[in-house]
């Protein structure tokens, strides 16, 4: 049987070294050492924290370490949205609604919209709103359009 402790113990260990390399990555990216930023969010992305992978699908769309990829851009944002960062799930929708590293599609892009919009994102409230009023990605319903409008607003 294992030893609850030394689990405790490794899973702390494991908890501050994902914490170090999002911090390190961030000092790194402020100080426009992008390459080194690259490595401390990769390192802490592949440890399963997703807003490293937001921050590599920031980087990746901005070409900042590595030259601009938006298919690579998408991956990264996909991974973190599954995760639950909402700003990941919008800057996916963005991608799926514009054909940018990723087969357009409505249909999709109103997915992540959704998903943004039902954690309290503003402008994926907003954005789902439009598509109801224009019917893209989604049957035409006014109802709807007002209702995600009036809640990006606050009104």
């Amino acid at each position: 049987m294992a030893n609850p402790i030394k689990a405790f113990f490794a899973g702390l260990r494991a908890d501050t070294a994902r914490a170090g390399s999002m911090m390190d990555g961030n000092k790194a990216f402020a100080r426009g050492d992008y390459g080194g930023a690259w490595l401390y969010f990769s390192h802490a992305a592949n440890a399963g924290v997703p807003e490293a992978a937001f921050n590599l699908g920031l980087m990746r769309m901005n070409g900042q370490g590595l030259p601009a990829d938006d298919e690579q851009a998408a991956r990264w944002f996909r991974q973190a949205a599954e995760q639950g960062v909402v700003e990941a799930q919008f800057n996916l929708a963005q991608m799926y609604d514009q054909g940018r590293g990723v087969p357009q599609d409505f249909v999709e892009a109103t997915k992540w919209y959704r998903t943004g919009a039902e954690q309290g994102h503003s402008l994926s409230q907003w954005n789902l709103g439009v598509r109801y009023q224009e019917g893209r990605g989604v049957p035409k319903d006014r109802d709807e359009a007002a209702k995600w409008s009036r809640l990006a607003t606050g009104k």
